[in-house]
């Protein structure tokens, strides 16, 4: 009888005590793994991180982490006394993580209202929104090399720069180089002190990092353009100037892959041009819609596709309402998703393959283009004049003037050639050309090489829409 009793008070111990904790270095403290009511922090999440945690700087240069979710072990006095993730990450994140947990108070979880220990999820966020994704520690890298590259365009000469500055700048741009600001002003500082091939890695990594915020790198070949959803902190605008200014400084240096990059440059403009978006910073609201609209877009045509009412053709109703509602870029990763369901044979896909060929075509001379998307012209007509010279420039200008049914877009371009013409002595020198737009040129410099870059630079803005591409 006795051990019987004793076993039942064991079970009824195990059910309503804690547990002991799996895998902790504290295993001594029990912990329930089921309370009533669960821990609650005194106090607010984001001020904890926001006025205590340092990012250590190893551990983002291995490990880019925006935030994870950390397995907290509170006690039932409401201590944190351990901190575990599910995956692995740096030591030394783990370490900070940890030294900032264990500042924080917590009401305990209970059971049968008493105070237990628990395990506890907490989502943690180390990016800075004010500060363009650096995480909390390291913004202040951010803020300070900011203001050196802004302080650089002041100096009587190049020559007289801090070396200490240009080591606090190089150290932010290692750990973020997609940040356009730091890292345009130290590739042209670099190539203003004849560090050619210093600035095109810098260049490289810039436009790695700047791209991997409009699509993933880890199923996609390096440099090579891609039409998935953009993240936060991307703008289709500012990625053709990373690849423009990538390009021309390979050519400074004198590397062979130069021509790639204007290339990379082209791509990316008609891939612009044909999405019919910039794709200006989105939200993650504008991201979800986005995807929303592939959705709806697969479940609107499944019915007419499925009964085989559909057909595809310039004049068909469904192609209209399609071609007004969807990119292109929408629709074709739909003609993927209908011909795997079996939606569509073989000679549907073939129609739709060659409707949407065609509708790129005409969209890259101008159709449906709007004001807000114009400059991605005078962009082209920019990269092929630094690629190929005057007439390639004027071979583009003119296909668009011959095909293009859109009066706005044949006069935005006239403007541009008229432009061109009246600076033309200006721009003759292609050497002059490719270092005003690489090179850190400072306002106040007198010096007459110094001079003639301004004046070159000043032209060129005059043509071509470069304030738009590198603001």
């Amino acid at each position: 009888m006795d051990k019987i009793l004793k076993l039942t008070l064991t079970l009824l111990s195990l059910t309503i005590s804690p547990m002991k904790a799996d895998n902790c270095e504290t295993s001594q403290i029990a912990v329930c793994k089921v309370p009533e009511y669960p821990p609650v922090l005194a106090g607010s999440i984001e001020n904890t991180i926001k006025y205590h945690f340092q990012y250590p700087a190893e551990a983002w240069k291995s490990q880019k982490l925006g935030g994870l979710d950390a397995i907290l072990l509170i006690d039932s006095e409401g201590k944190v006394q351990e901190v575990e993730t599910e995956n692995p990450v740096h030591p030394a994140l783990l370490a900070e993580v940890k030294r900032v947990m264990q500042k924080t108070s917590w009401y305990p979880a209970t059971y049968k209202d008493k105070p237990v220990a628990v395990k506890y999820h907490q989502l943690l966020n180390f990016m800075d929104s004010k500060v363009y994704r650096f995480p909390r520690g390291l913004d202040t890298h951010a803020v300070t090399a900011e203001k050196i590259v802004n302080s650089w365009n002041h100096v009587p000469l190049v020559s007289e720069i801090d070396k200490d500055e240009e080591g606090k700048v190089e150290k932010a741009v290692e750990m973020v180089p997609e940040y356009l600001p730091i890292s345009f002003g130290l590739i042209g500082y670099l190539n203003a002190t004849g560090k050619n091939d210093e600035a095109a890695a810098i260049a490289d990594s810039c436009y790695v990092a700047y791209h991997s915020l409009y699509c993933s790198l880890d199923s996609i070949p390096k440099f090579v353009t891609d039409t998935r959803s953009a993240r936060l902190g991307y703008n289709g605008r500012s990625e053709i100037a990373v690849a423009l200014l990538r390009a021309m400084t390979h050519e400074l240096s004198g590397s062979s892959t130069c021509n790639d990059g204007f290339d990379i440059a082209l791509g990316l403009i008609d891939a612009r041009i044909i999405d019919g978006d910039l794709l200006e910073n989105p939200s993650i609201r504008e991201v979800r819609a986005s995807k929303n609209r592939v959705e709806q877009l697969r479940r609107s045509m499944v019915e007419e596709l499925a009964e085989g009412k559909a057909s595809f053709s310039r004049s068909d109703a469904l192609w209209q309402r399609v071609g007004r509602g969807y990119s292109l870029s929408e629709i074709s990763s739909s003609l993927g998703y209908w011909s795997e369901q079996g939606m569509i044979d073989n000679a549907m896909i073939q129609q739709l393959t060659n409707l949407i060929k065609s509708e790129r075509e005409e969209m890259l001379t101008g159709k449906n283009i709007d004001k807000k998307r114009m400059n991605l012209f005078g962009a082209k007509a920019f990269a092929l004049w630094l690629y190929k010279g005057e007439s390639a420039m004027d071979e583009y200008v003119s296909q668009i003037m011959d095909k293009s049914d859109n009066e706005k877009l044949r006069k935005y371009l006239k403007g541009i050639q008229e432009a061109y013409d009246k600076n033309k002595p200006l721009l003759s020198d292609r050497g002059s050309v490719i270092r005003s737009l690489t090179t850190l040129v400072p306002e106040k410099s007198e010096d007459a090489d110094a001079k003639e870059l301004r004046d070159c630079r000043k032209a060129i803005g005059s043509v071509f829409p470069v304030k738009w591409l590198f603001r």
